[in-house]
C-alpha cells in the first residue's frame, strides 16, 4: 500500500505486530489457542436470582427438558430446534423493555461493554427470547445458552431498574476453558465478544446434534468464486469453513475473500468466516470509517523481492456486521504494545463503498449463489475503550434503544440518555462499532 512500508501483520489477541519480513503463506489449518495481548504482560458467583412473577415469558410457557446433571443438553434437540424455527426471525424488531446497566464486581467492563450492544441487538435478543422458553436442567456453572436467556428473561421484568448481574456468563464461560478468562483480571473486549459467539455456536451444535459432535474448521475447495488468471486459467477457491452451521453464524459470521498474486502472473485465493472485522486505522490516509475500508481492500505488496501482492475483499455480509478498529499496536523500537488515539470519523448510516466487494474486482467472476445486494448499514453500539494502558483501561459503551429511538450510554451501572452527536464523537476512543443491516 502506497502509505505502509513491506509488513506482515501478526495477530496475538487483538495487537498487530509489524514484522519487517513478509510471508506469502496463508494458514488454512485451525489455530491452537493464541497467546493474548493480556498475558504478554504481568497483573498484579452469585448467581442471579430472577422474579418471573410479571416477565414476558412466564414459568408456565417454559418447556421443560430432562434433569441430566451430566448433560446440560440433554434432549433440547428438537425443542430448540422447534422453538427457533417456528417463531425466530432475523427481520424482527426489537421489543420493547427497559435499558439498565450492569454491576461489576472488578475488572469486569470487558463483559458489561458487549453484552449491552448484544441485547440491543434485534436478532440476538429475540433469538434469546426464543431459547428463554425452555427450561434447561439445572448444571453448575449453566450453560452460555442457559445464562443468557436466562439475562433474557429478567430484562424483560417490567419497570425493573436494578442493574444485572453477567457473573454467571463469566462462570459459563471459565467453564468452557476456550477463553482464558480469570475474575478480576482486565481481557480485551473484542477477544471476548469473539470466544462468547464462539462458545454459543459450539454449544448450540452440541444442543440440537442427534450425532456425536463433529463441529470443526476444515478446507474445502469452493467451485462458487473462480479466479480468472493468465489465459484465462481458472483457479477454485479454498475455502475455510465450519462444518456446522447455527443461528449466532447467521447473525454474526461474514466472509472475506483473500487473494494473492505472484509474479508468474498466477495466484491463490482462500475464503475465510469472520465474526469481527479488523481494519488498519494508523495510516495519515485514514481519516473516516470508509478509508478503513477501502484500506483493507486495496493491494498490499508483501514480497518486494518475488514481487508479491496481496488483497482482501468483502465476500459476503450478515444482518450484522462488528467492526473493530486495530487501536492497539506493537512498537518495535519501544517493544511495547501501544495504544493509537487516532480520531477517525464513523457515521450512523454506513454504505460500503463498491470497491470493497470482491464482486467488484474484474478478475473474479461468481458462478452461484446470490449476490450481495443491501450495503446499508444503521449504527446501534459502539465500544470505547478509555485508557493508555493496552493491559488496563476502562470499557463504556454506547447502545441504541431501536424501540424507543434513544441513545443510552452504558457505564456499568450508570444509565444515561445521550443525542446521537455524543454518539458520533467518541472519535479517539472508539473501538468496535455494532451495525445492523437496514
Amino acid at each position: 500500500m502506497a502509505d505502509d512500508q513491506s509488513h506482515e501483520h501478526i495477530k496475538f489477541g487483538s495487537i498487530l505486530v509489524c514484522i519487517n519480513k513478509p510471508s506469502t503463506e496463508i494458514n488454512t489449518q485451525p489455530t491452537t489457542p493464541r497467546p493474548k495481548w493480556s498475558e504478554l504482560f504481568s497483573k498484579s458467583k452469585t448467581t442471579t436470582s430472577i422474579n418471573t412473577s410479571s416477565v414476558i415469558f412466564s414459568e408456565s410457557t417454559r418447556s421443560p427438558i430432562q434433569n441430566n446433571r451430566n448433560d446440560p443438553f440433554a434432549n433440547t434437540s428438537s425443542l430448540l430446534n422447534d422453538i427457533v424455527s417456528s417463531k425466530f426471525k432475523l427481520s424482527d424488531p426489537l421489543p420493547h423493555f427497559r435499558t439498565r446497566g450492569m454491576s461489576n464486581p472488578g475488572n469486569a467492563c470487558f463483559i458489561n461493554c458487549i453484552l449491552q450492544p448484544l441485547f440491543h441487538c434485534p436478532p440476538f435478543f429475540n433469538l434469546f427470547k426464543c431459547i428463554a422458553q425452555i427450561d434447561f436442567p439445572p448444571s453448575n456453572p449453566p450453560s452460555l445458552l442457559s445464562a443468557l436467556s436466562n439475562l433474557a428473561l429478567e430484562l424483560s421484568v417490567p419497570d425493573d431498574e436494578n442493574p444485572l448481574t453477567p457473573d454467571v456468563v463469566q462462570d459459563a464461560m471459565i467453564a468452557q476453558g476456550n477463553f482464558n478468562m480469570v475474575r478480576g483480571r482486565q481481557e480485551d473486549a473484542q477477544e471476548f465478544l469473539g470466544y462468547l459467539l464462539d462458545g454459543l455456536h459450539q454449544e448450540w451444535v452440541k444442543a440440537t446434534s442427534t450425532e456425536p459432535s463433529t463441529d470443526k474448521t476444515h478446507l474445502v475447495i469452493d467451485d462458487e468464486w473462480l479466479q480468472v488468471g493468465k489465459h484465462n486459467k481458472q483457479n477454485k477457491t479454498r475455502h475455510v469453513e465450519s462444518t456446522s452451521d447455527s443461528p449466532f453464524t447467521k447473525i454474526f459470521t461474514g466472509k472475506m475473500l483473500t487473494v494473492v498474486k505472484y509474479q508468474s502472473g498466477t495466484q491463490s485465493t482462500i475464503l475465510e468466516p469472520f465474526q469481527t472485522l479488523p481494519l488498519f486505522i494508523d495510516t495519515p490516509s485514514i481519516q473516516t470509517l470508509n478509508d478503513a475500508l477501502i484500506h483493507f481492500s486495496e493491494s498490499e505488496l508483501i514480497d518486494e523481492e518475488k514481487s508479491t501482492y496481496k488483497a482482501t475483499y468483502l465476500m459476503e455480509t450478515t444482518n450484522i456486521l462488528v467492526i473493530q478498529f486495530k487501536r492497539f499496536i506493537y512498537n518495535a523500537h519501544t517493544q511495547s504494545i501501544q495504544k493509537s488515539f487516532k480520531k477517525i470519523k464513523y457515521p450512523d448510516v454506513l454504505n460500503i463503498d463498491p470497491k470493497v466487494w470482491a464482486s467488484s474486482q474484474p478478475n473474479t467472476q461468481k458462478k452461484k449463489g446470490k449476490s450481495q445486494s443491501n450495503t446499508r448499514y444503521k449504527l446501534f453500539g459502539v465500544v470505547n475503550h478509555h485508557g493508555k494502558l493496552v493491559e488496563g483501561g476502562h470499557y463504556t459503551c454506547d447502545v441504541l434503544s431501536s424501540n424507543e429511538n434513544v441513545w443510552y450510554r452504558m457505564d456499568d451501572e450508570t444509565v444515561e440518555d445521550i443525542p446521537e452527536s455524543d454518539v458520533l464523537d467518541s472519535l479517539e476512543n472508539a473501538y468496535l462499532l455494532f451495525y445492523q443491516r437496514s
